[in-house]
């Protein structure tokens, strides 16, 4: 997660909605009719698509949205302004 602007604007990189086998589905589906598809790094066990992928976001997946509605929720709660919570540690990426 990357913030920007005092804490105005947040960005997240990568897919943690993602269910366990949507790039695998993809990939098979787009492999082989197209030249440049690459299989996807890290992601299967032992790097074989045949041992299906290694599902290792999922809990950080689950936490990130648990923390992210918590975090909303007191904020409407409180009618807190991200500029107020944006010094706090908890919403900086520097450390």
């Amino acid at each position: 997660m990357i913030m920007a602007r005092g804490g105005r604007e947040f960005f997240i990189t990568g897919h943690l909605e993602y269910a366990p086998d949507t790039l695998d589905n993809e990939y098979k589906r787009d492999f082989g009719k197209r030249q440049d598809i690459a299989k996807p790094l890290h992601y299967y066990r032992d790097d074989d698509p045949t041992k299906g992928p290694v599902v290792s976001w999922r809990s950080h997946a689950n936490l990130f949205f648990s923390a992210t509605g918590s975090t909303i929720t007191f904020i409407k709660k409180r009618h807190i302004t991200l500029t107020k919570l944006s010094n706090r540690p908890y919403f900086s990426c520097e450390h």
